[in-house]
């Protein structure tokens, strides 16, 4: 897909419905994805993803039964492989 990844408000929802279940604050759902927190925070206030890469995290994490294969380079970053 090309352009701007928008931001349903049933997608921020989920997001921040799943933060909470899990238990993780802002910033340790950021770590764990690899984005900062004040990007999760914006998501969760639904405003517009505009990174190709955050929308594909975030649905990583959301639903991993989709084939997505997260895992660590060797500098530390977390990588997602799609299927």
């Amino acid at each position: 897909m090309m352009g701007e990844w928008t931001n349903s408000v049933s997608f921020a929802q989920q997001v921040l419905a799943k933060r909470q279940q899990e238990g993780h604050s802002l910033r340790s759902l950021g770590q764990l994805l690899g984005v900062s927190f004040s990007t999760i925070a914006r998501i969760e206030r639904g405003e517009s993803i505009k990174e190709q890469h955050v929308a594909r995290k975030l649905q990583a994490w959301l639903h991993p039964e989709l084939g997505v294969i997260p895992c660590h380079c060797s500098r530390g970053r977390r990588l997602f492989f799609f299927l």
